[in-house]
């Protein structure tokens, strides 16, 4: 007898370790660039074609160079974020900050036909949390929180190294935010000087030790995984969640993704994405928070 082929699992039932972060009011929601590219802003990889573009658009770069670069890129002969880091790099010492704050205004701007579905998904991403984090830049989320609520700089975070470091009804952009270009972390020194700071990273593994992280449209990039590894190490067996999509006929990517983030206690959270594109992810948050009213939890 032929043994069926497994199945990627389609969450769309609430799991009981998130239902129990809801009752003790623990649920950190940590947004990633994913959620917003659903509506039209641009991918990383778009991003560092824009950077190669601008710096041809302001004459640090030749017609040839912009060829050549963009090459390199299809080709994948250099990472990304080192194209980034290289056109960013060009464009400060050329005391041009205007223009990436511009260029990253642009990477931010989405499809004006999803405006109204954009309101509603984020709407119902601010009902599922307790408490909100985002790697964005963009300013899409920023209107569900007070002004005075929105934290940005770097030092706030390094002087959060209590236990309990997360306050309600406030988003922590971690990474920075276009409210000021000097707060954003986009480059490799950027990142290395952001992660190699102790109190940035104790703040980091305060939240993952005392809340439930569910990571939304997010590839919880290896900086953040490390500092995960890191508290697993140190003793901490507190359980996060990656809501993260597939197609039903890649199983192996699921497997895989399963068994890699086991190793820093992640649990993969998957639905199938065959339809809808991006799309069926709204479906399912819409759905937890109908189940998370039906139990009887608060929901903001």
């Amino acid at each position: 007898m032929q043994t069926p082929e497994p199945r990627i699992p389609h969450n769309d039932v609430l799991p009981a370790g998130i239902t129990q972060a809801k009752e003790a009011g623990k649920l950190a929601v940590f947004v990633g660039a994913g959620f917003p590219m659903s509506f039209g802003s641009w991918s990383w990889e778009q991003l560092a074609k824009g950077f190669i573009q601008k710096c041809f658009d302001v004459q640090l770069v030749n017609a040839r160079e912009k060829a050549n670069y963009l090459e390199i890129l299809e080709k994948k002969q250099m990472a990304l974020i080192d194209m980034i880091t290289f056109c960013f790099k060009k464009m400060t010492e050329n005391k041009l900050e205007n223009e990436i704050l511009e260029l990253l205004s642009d990477s931010c701007k989405t499809n004006p036909a999803l405006k109204g579905k954009m309101f509603e998904a984020y709407s119902e991403l601010k009902r599922l949390g307790d408490y909100y984090l985002t790697t964005n830049y963009d300013l899409l989320f920023d209107p569900f929180f007070p002004s005075e609520r929105i934290l940005y700089k770097q030092s706030i975070f390094c002087s959060l190294n209590g236990n309990e470091a997360l306050e309600r009804n406030t988003l922590y952009h971690i990474h920075g935010s276009l409210l000021e270009l000097s707060s954003v972390v986009l480059t490799n020194d950027h990142y290395v000087e952001r992660y190699n700071n102790p109190n940035y990273r104790q703040f980091l593994k305060n939240i993952l030790s005392n809340y439930t992280v569910l990571f939304v449209g997010h590839s919880v990039e290896d900086y953040i995984r490390n500092i995960l590894r890191e508290s697993k190490k140190g003793g901490n067996k507190n359980n996060n969640f990656l809501l993260h999509r597939y197609f039903s006929d890649k199983y192996d990517f699921y497997s895989l993704d399963v068994a890699t983030f086991a190793d820093c206690n992640v649990k993969v959270v998957s639905y199938l994405g065959d339809k809808q594109d991006y799309l069926e992810l709204f479906d399912i948050i819409k759905s937890w928070n109908s189940q998370i009213c039906n139990m009887g939890l608060e929901i903001k």
